[in-house]
């Protein structure tokens, strides 16, 4: 279990290694980023979730100051779609300035040879809400008995809108 927790600035490589990830509870964009220079040598995992109901994606926004040694370094980002099918985004520095992710947990892979270090990776991922379109269409639940129900809406992502269920 990963608690929840901000993303963090590494100072070293030991840091940065040892951090398994961070769950975040809200909508805001958070900062990702690698230790300044990434260390040579390293296999890391990290995982990234956002526990917000709304959230059906993250959009990924590179820092320009990113930068991996291209074919020796490698950055993958790792996810399970909506329909259950895995998925691999593999960073390239000449074509991978912005992509989304379709869920809202992934995983981090970085991987360095033993030759060079660069500056590494920094990037800002930014929820992406359940579409107002996709609750305006939802038909509703039926509930039965006496229970309390608890029903979600996409809070300040859909203004003016007005949905009877």
């Amino acid at each position: 279990t990963i608690a929840s927790v901000q993303a963090r600035q590494y100072t070293n490589c030991d840091d940065w290694v040892a951090d398994p990830g961070a769950t975040f509870t809200g909508t805001e964009p958070q900062t990702i980023e690698s230790a300044h220079r990434y260390c040579e040598n390293l296999h890391i995992t990290q995982r990234y979730s956002f526990t917000n109901s709304t959230v059906h994606g993250v959009e990924i926004v590179f820092d320009s100051e990113t930068d991996i040694e291209s074919r020796f370094d490698s950055l993958t980002f790792s996810y399970t779609d909506t329909n259950g099918n895995a998925q691999t985004i593999l960073y390239d520095r000449y074509d991978s300035s912005s992509f989304t992710i379709e869920a809202n947990e992934f995983d981090i892979i970085f991987r360095s040879d033993d030759m060079y270090d660069f500056w590494g990776y920094k990037f800002t991922a930014t929820p992406v809400a359940v579409p107002c379109h996709d609750l305006v269409t939802n038909p509703g639940t039926t509930f039965t008995g006496m229970e309390t129900q608890t029903i979600e809406s996409p809070h300040n992502y859909c203004d003016n809108l007005n949905v009877s269920q």
